[in-house]
């Protein structure tokens, strides 16, 4: 299946559980939640297509050896699913992002919306989690 095909299945399911869907300039889906942004992203590769869900939790955090410390233990633990942070910037801050990847090439309506719910329900928990304990500004309260 093409990533074009894949993109339009993704969008029609999305519409289908929330009643319409918005779609950003790089044809990603975006769903709101509270203070959470979660996008859908369909990537094409050699050999399959990933379905990336993901959001960017919070901004100029400063990183901190406890901060990496979190990401790479607490921030890990989730099946299917997992955090990134950036390295440093040259003011000593950093962002984080959350992310749950599904091969599109088999992608079922149950499989998608599970994502998509975890990915946005726990992103609007996560990103206050990660202001409270490490500083930095929510993504979706950044100027």
């Amino acid at each position: 299946m093409s990533a074009d095909a894949i993109r339009q299945k993704v969008q029609r399911i999305v519409a289908e559980e929330l009643g319409s869907v918005t779609v950003d300039k790089d044809g990603d889906v975006r769903v709101v939640h509270d203070s959470a942004v979660s996008f859908i992203s369909v990537i094409e590769q050699e050999n399959r297509t990933i379905v990336k869900i993901w959001s960017i939790l919070a901004v100029e955090i400063p990183a901190t050896p406890d901060f990496y410390q979190w990401i790479a233990s607490e921030g890990q633990g989730y099946f299917f699913a997992r955090m990134i942070a950036s390295p440093p910037d040259e003011h000593g801050q950093a962002w984080v992002k959350w992310e749950y990847d599904l091969l599109g090439d088999y992608l079922d309506r149950d499989e998608l919306l599970n994502a998509m719910h975890v990915v946005v329900g726990l992103s609007n928990d996560l990103d206050d989690e990660i202001v409270t304990k490490f500083g930095g500004r929510r993504w979706t309260d950044a100027d």
